[in-house]
């Protein structure tokens, strides 16, 4: 049996401090209050997965307030990211995402979800091929390339979400450059 988790290709996450790297909070009355989501560490098995994510959002989302989700994420599992990414788009016009130091790998594609995206001046997207480790014999192999063939797919949509008049064939090139970009570079 072959088993597909795809990877983040950025090294290991720093340490935590006291572990609140994520966290939630609701803040304000009720005619003003907002959402403030961090997912400031690794998504995923080591991390936040996106079950937590989508838990713990729905039980402080009252449907109408504001939601930010703000990122500093090293990335992780692509279909937590993938997951995580959906959630948000469900939010709708409430939901701005916000980048406030590095959305990497699957933390890019989740940042993808929101409304809005914004993101720091000092910060950074990086953006890659679908990755992962495997073992087998060659046609089990062959099964895993295509997986990732598959799975490069969906982030290819993920992104095109969010910038659906971006050049096809240039988004291509910088995903399998495995791209890092400043703020100004990932808002043009």
């Amino acid at each position: 049996m072959n088993r597909l988790r795809i990877f983040n290709k950025a090294g290991d996450p720093p340490a935590t401090q006291n572990k609140h790297w994520y966290s939630l909070k609701a803040s304000g009355e009720a005619e003003t209050r907002s959402i403030e989501v961090y997912v400031y560490g690794e998504i995923g098995t080591w991390g936040i997965t996106a079950n937590q994510f989508v838990r713990d959002l729905a039980a402080l989302d009252d449907g109408v307030s504001p939601i930010v989700v703000a990122f500093n994420s090293i990335g992780g599992d692509l279909f937590d990211g993938l997951a995580i990414h959906n959630a948000l788009s469900r939010l709708g016009e409430r939901c701005t995402g916000r980048v406030d130091a590095l959305a990497a790998s699957a933390a890019s594609v989740a940042v993808c979800g929101a409304h809005k995206v914004v993101i720091a001046s000092n910060a950074m997207l990086m953006i890659h091929n679908p990755y992962t480790y495997a073992s087998g014999d060659a046609e089990g192999l062959r099964k895993v390339a295509a997986a990732l063939d598959q799975a490069l797919e969906v982030i290819i949509a993920a992104y095109k979400s969010k910038s659906p008049n971006i050049d096809e064939v240039e988004l291509r090139r910088l995903v399998n450059a495995e791209t890092w970009l400043t703020a100004s570079e990932a808002v043009a």
